[in-house]
């Protein structure tokens, strides 16, 4: 049902959702979200050296100046809090990461130094032993990069639960959106399967573009850790993602939107490719780190973007394009969202990294979903009123029953099976059609002819198929040819006739006739039918001679 062309059920689901917003904003009670309270920051009065040069005291976090591969070491006396044992949180930038407690190593993070395996930034939780209160807490960290060599980031401690819980409650939405965002990529990428290239146009496209950019976007989440262990895919992935992210939608524009420039999205698209195996070749013969083509990667994307935006905008001012424009509006969405990354940025909100960018790529998917589940719905419409009107096409319109064309259908396809040689065809006959319009009227014939084929399907029905093959001409073809079987079924066929002639106020009876397949004397199946024929009008001379 609908209401004012919008489904009941859409209008129900929306009352839904803005009733529980109303209620949650006029009954919001106590906050009861999972607590991390007895998470803390060790963050004051932080001994910093860079190896042997001159000491400072200052707050974490802090930048200090330091050469690639130099140590920095960050030094504390620990508080009474570590009494009792606590855990420590905290995250290594590129950066490989020693700590000690009194001179004795306690933790390192093991990452391996080896130029195929790209070091990766990630999250330690280091435990420290009870009555650690009192001892010097030293970090160590070393990174290849200078950009990173003296970053020391924010040091946290409590319980290990609590300080999970902590990553989950700051960073737990960027996952979820992530993974939201990931799922609507393979689900455009499941329309492409099952609906052909106009029903889906595209959306193999836009699904990968879409699941590209979760990955990076994951790797982003400083998530990624809960997911998997493994150093290479920490280290890698966002790198490899950035380099590929945008190539799907150049291709995408190219193929379904643009209507000239098809050279240049070609360039910007070989481009993208070109730079995405030169970093990967660069890392893995160590020529460069993937970090270290970070830079000459985002100008490539910016680039292609600002040339493919502007060619866009070209179109719809230039051609009146409405695809372009479409996309371009949606493309003005992650527009709208980098603003704000950008303005996030600059405010120094460092927790919320990605954040806009993943709502702006969810909105512009759920926007690119429901245009392409609209011309679906159309096709599934357009489907279903096709096999509406083939189903009229096969379906006799007085009785309901199959047709003409049904019937030689059926024949086609037992000859195209070869089954035709256990099939059985019988034909009737309604006899006095033209007397009973000619004294009765047209309806009172439509009446008879209802009355001759109800009699026939309750006769045979439930042995195959019947059909109105004519005016007031019928036929049954079934499978099952045994004779017994076929002659009780006359003689109910008889008695309801009889009955009929007895309680209808016209003349009415039928003549029939029967053939089964026979390959002695039948060479094609129309010898059988012709034989079921004959058999039909010698009953109907028969009928006659005998009144």
């Amino acid at each position: 049902m609908k209401k004012n062309g919008i489904p009941l059920a859409h209008v129900a689901l929306l009352f839904i959702i803005v009733g529980l917003l109303l209620l949650t904003l006029f009954f919001n009670g106590g906050n009861l979200s999972i607590p991390s309270s007895s998470v803390s920051y060790l963050d004051d009065g932080w001994i910093i050296e860079v190896e042997e040069n001159q000491e400072i005291i200052t707050s974490l976090p802090v930048k200090v100046e330091a050469k690639d591969n130099q140590i920095v070491s960050a030094s504390k006396e620990l508080t009474p809090d570590f009494k009792t044992g606590q855990s420590l949180l905290v995250r290594s930038s590129l950066q490989h990461l020693v700590v000690y407690l009194d001179g004795e190593e306690v933790y390192s993070n093991n990452l391996s130094k080896k130029h195929r395996i790209p070091i990766a930034s990630m999250w330690n939780i280091i435990e420290l032993p009870v009555m650690s209160h009192g001892k010097i807490l030293t970090i160590t960290l070393e990174s290849p990069y200078i950009n990173m060599a003296g970053t020391i980031n924010p040091v946290l401690y409590g319980g290990k639960g609590d300080l999970i819980i902590y990553l989950f409650n700051t960073y737990g939405l960027q996952l979820l959106i992530s993974i939201v965002l990931l799922i609507m990529g393979f689900a455009m990428m499941v329309l492409r399967l099952i609906f052909n290239s106009n029903e889906s146009k595209g959306s193999e496209l836009i699904g990968l573009f879409a699941i590209l950019s979760s990955l990076w976007l994951l790797a982003e989440s400083r998530m990624l850790q809960f997911l998997t262990g493994s150093q290479f895919i920490l280290g890698s992935l966002a790198y490899i993602m950035l380099g590929l992210f945008i190539s799907p939608l150049v291709l995408y524009i190219k193929r379904y939107v643009a209507k000239r420039f098809h050279h240049a999205y070609s360039l910007l698209f070989g481009i993208i490719i070109i730079n995405f195996f030169y970093i990967m070749y660069a890392q893995l013969t160590g020529m460069k780190d993937f970090f270290e083509t970070v830079i000459t990667t985002n100008m490539i994307i910016i680039v292609a973007s600002v040339i493919s935006l502007f060619l866009l905008l070209f179109e719809i001012i230039k051609y009146k394009n409405k695809d372009a424009l479409r996309l371009f509006k949606l493309l003005m969405i992650l527009m709208v969202a980098g603003l704000f990354e950008f303005i996030n940025f600059l405010a120094g909100n460092f927790h919320n990294t990605s954040l806009y960018i993943l709502i702006g790529l969810v909105v512009f998917m759920s926007f690119k979903i429901v245009s392409y589940l609209r011309v679906i719905y159309h096709v599934i419409n357009q489907s279903k009123l096709a096999q509406r009107y083939q189903i009229l096409a096969l379906q006799d319109q007085l009785t309901g029953s199959k047709n003409r064309m049904a019937f030689e259908n059926d024949i086609e396809q037992l000859l195209v099976s070869n089954r035709y040689n256990q099939v059985r065809v019988v034909f009737f006959d309604l006899n006095n059609l033209k007397t009973i319009n000619d004294n009765h009227g047209h309806p009172v014939g439509d009446e008879a002819i209802m009355k001759a084929f109800s009699i026939i399907f309750d006769s045979f029905g439930d042995l195959g198929s019947c059909y109105r093959v004519g005016g007031d001409e019928f036929a049954c073809l079934f499978e099952n040819t045994e004779e017994d079987i076929y002659q009780q079924r006359v003689a109910y066929f008889k008695s309801r006739v009889g009955q009929a002639m007895k309680e209808l106020s016209y003349p009415f009876s039928m003549a029939y006739g029967s053939a089964v397949y026979d390959a002695s004397q039948d060479q094609y199946f129309s010898d059988t039918m012709s034989r079921a024929d004959y058999d039909m009008y010698q009953t109907k001379q028969k009928q006659k001679t005998s009144r």
